[in-house]
């Protein structure tokens, strides 16, 4: 009876049901019932008609998964086919250190610079010790969390090893070697930045004084054109156009691979002026060892900070102008990242002083 009515039900066994789980249905009539009653018996024999094939111990086995599955209401043939998906991705995988040079290889193989591919393989080694010889697919962010960790490097540099960590997994991704990247990206954190470093305008005047001729122009290029020190280094005379004043940087010599026109000002071609007419590059081969002993014979060694010239320049050139979009361009950058990394306050006057400095003759 069902609420005062008459009715009839079946009580199915989990081992047949679709569900896998026990059911009881009801019906109002009792042709329903039977009519239901006859369709499960005929598909309960055709699930025993089958049983003869299984070995005793196979059945016994399949029943027994049935069983363990049933509380999580995962069914048999989802189990088979998850755990089939997953030793094919094992037998299809590669190690973390197979990645590494495979995305090395890439990136050379695509053109990037060799000092781009050279970061990539460097610091995607640095990761071998933790999980080297792990197929990928294996490693978890938590692995990931805990070898980001154990480096012993400042908090910085581990957010810049993560970024490159998370690089090489992205390629791993858009190759279809993995469903998801392990590596988080970095969270956003508003930490305090120190002001950028720069140089007052009696330190320039003390470095430009005291270099050769063969040092002087990668100086004038970096402090009074904010051209970055790896573009001066594939720069050559011929991209110095003295009658137009103004230097080409191409795509080839740009970091941003992004052609751009850095004027040359008035303070920039009085002290390069001397070099028009010359030919070839820039930079001298033996530049480095000769680069450093001039910093130290003038005594700005221990001064000296990582992109300290473009500082400099980005530091007077901004507050001469007061805009700082024009200040950007010249310096191949956004404005967001001028404010933040490359500009500190100084007095109108200081800046004044730096764009008169002069050669001595």
């Amino acid at each position: 009876m069902n609420h005062g009515k008459e009715c009839w039900q079946i009580n199915i066994p989990a081992l047949y049901s679709p569900k896998k789980k026990r059911e009881r249905l009801i019906f109002d009539t009792k042709s329903k019932a039977d009519a239901k009653s006859r369709q499960l018996k005929a598909a309960a024999q055709k699930f025993g008609s089958n049983l003869p094939t299984l070995s005793h111990d196979l059945h016994a086995q399949v029943v027994k998964v049935i069983r363990k599955l049933e509380p999580h209401g995962i069914r048999l043939e989802e189990a088979v086919d998850g755990y089939l998906e997953r030793v094919q991705q094992l037998e299809s995988s590669i190690t973390y250190s197979e990645l590494v040079d495979a995305v090395v290889k890439h990136k050379r193989d695509r053109g990037k610079r060799e000092k781009y591919v050279g970061d990539v393989r460097q610091k995607g080694r640095r990761f071998l010790p933790f999980f080297g010889d792990k197929k990928i697919c294996d490693i978890s962010t938590l692995e990931i969390d805990e070898a980001v960790s154990n480096l012993e490097i400042a908090p910085s540099s581990k957010r810049v090893y993560r970024r490159y960590l998370r690089l090489i997994f992205n390629q791993a991704l858009e190759w279809q070697m993995l469903d998801k990247n392990p590596v988080p990206p970095n969270k956003k954190e508003i930490t305090e930045r120190k002001e950028p470093s720069i140089f007052t305008p009696e330190q320039v005047q003390t470095l430009l004084h005291g270099a050769t001729d063969e040092l002087l122009p990668y100086y004038v290029l970096a402090v009074f054109c904010g051209i970055r020190p790896t573009e001066i280094t594939r720069l050559s005379w011929d991209k110095v156009h003295f009658e137009e004043k103004v230097i080409r940087v191409g795509s080839s010599q740009s970091k941003t691979k992004l052609p751009r026109l850095v004027k040359i000002n008035e303070t920039a071609f009085a002290w390069l002026k001397k070099f028009k007419g010359k030919s070839g590059k820039i930079i001298p081969d033996s530049f480095r060892a000769k680069f450093d002993q001039n910093r130290k014979d003038t005594g700005l060694f221990s001064a000296w900070s990582s992109d300290v010239l473009r500082h400099t320049c980005a530091t007077y050139h901004a507050t001469l102008h007061e805009e700082y979009e024009k200040t950007a361009y010249l310096l191949g950058h956004d404005v967001a990242t001028l404010k933040r990394y490359y500009f500190q306050p100084v007095l109108k006057t200081v800046a004044d002083k730096f764009w008169k400095l002069r050669p001595k003759n």
